[in-house]
C-alpha cells in the first residue's frame, strides 16, 4: 500500500487515475451509430454496440459499483457514463420518441435507457446466465416493446 501512495496523493487520486485509464482503454469501443435507417437496424446496432462495450467493461464496472458509495470520483464517473449512454439512446431514437406524446416521452426514453443499460445487461448475463446472443435478443425485444416496432 505504501508503494501505491507514494505515486498518488490519496485514494481519490488513485480512483481518478483508474477512471482515466479505463477511458483510454475502452474509448475506442464507443462508436457513433447514425440515427438513419430502419428502427430494427438501429436497435440491432445499438444492442450490438452495447454488448461489445459491456462485455469488455464488466469486471471493472462491477468493482466500480462496489466502490461508488465511498468514492465521489467513481460515483461521478458512473453518472457521466450513464449520461453519455442515455444521450446516445435519445439521439438514436429521436424520430420514434418524438411521435410519443410529450407526457409519455420522458418515460419512454427512460424505459429504452433501462432496457439498453448496463444493469439490464449485467442481470441477463451474470444473474440469469444468458449468452451474449440471448441477452441481445431480450434487450432488442424490450426496446421494440417501448418504441412500438
Amino acid at each position: 500500500m505504501r508503494t501505491v501512495f507514494r505515486l498518488t496523493e490519496d485514494i481519490e487520486s488513485l480512483h481518478a487515475a483508474a477512471i482515466e485509464r479505463q477511458i483510454q482503454r475502452t474509448g475506442h469501443l464507443y462508436v457513433t451509430i447514425r440515427p438513419t435507417g430502419s428502427l430494427s437496424a438501429r436497435i440491432r446496432a445499438l444492442v450490438d454496440s452495447r454488448a461489445t462495450v459491456f462485455e469488455v467493461i464488466a469486471p471493472t464496472r462491477r468493482v466500480a459499483e462496489r466502490l461508488a458509495d465511498s468514492s465521489p470520483q467513481i460515483a461521478e464517473g458512473l453518472v457521466f457514463h450513464h449520461q453519455i449512454l442515455q444521450m446516445q439512446v435519445a439521439q438514436l431514437f429521436d424520430r420514434e420518441l418524438s411521435r410519443i406524446s410529450r407526457v409519455r416521452r420522458p418515460d419512454a426514453l427512460n424505459a429504452v435507457d433501462v432496457a439498453a443499460g448496463w444493469e439490464t445487461w449485467d442481470q441477463l448475463r451474470r444473474l440469469q446466465g444468458l449468452s451474449i446472443a440471448s441477452s441481445g435478443r431480450v434487450v432488442r425485444m424490450l426496446i421494440e416493446g417501448v418504441l412500438g416496432k
